[in-house]
C-alpha cells in the first residue's frame, strides 16, 4: 500500500488491551479537499488567507512547483476572475 493512504499522528496513542485509539480517526484533524487524516509525514502547501492546509497534487500542483510558491491562496480565497465582453471594452476604451 502507498504511504500517501497511511495515516499518522503524533497526537493519538493506540491502546493495545482496549485495540482503541485514544481518539477515533473519525475525530481526527482533516485537511486537504480530499478531507484526509492530517499525516505529518507528507508535503503540504498552506493558503496565507484561510491557514488551511493542502497536498500539493490535489491543488494541481508538483510539491517541486509547491515548494517555489512564495505566498498560495487556495481556490476559494482567490479572487474570482471577471471576463469582461469585448464590447464593453472597446466602449470604455479613452478616445485619443
Amino acid at each position: 500500500m502507498s504511504a500517501e493512504f497511511d495515516f499518522f499522528s503524533r497526537d493519538y496513542r493506540y491502546d493495545v488491551n482496549t485495540e482503541l485509539l485514544s481518539t477515533p480517526i473519525s475525530e481526527w484533524e482533516k485537511v486537504c479537499k480530499c478531507n484526509m487524516p492530517l499525516n505529518p509525514n507528507l508535503f503540504f502547501i498552506g493558503c496565507e488567507e484561510c491557514k488551511k492546509w493542502f497536498h500539493p497534487k490535489c491543488v494541481g500542483l508538483s510539491n517541486q512547483d509547491a515548494e517555489k510558491i512564495e505566498s498560495y491562496l487556495c481556490d476559494a480565497c482567490k479572487p474570482p476572475i471577471v471576463e469582461v465582453p469585448h464590447s464593453l471594452l472597446a466602449s470604455t476604451a479613452p478616445q485619443i
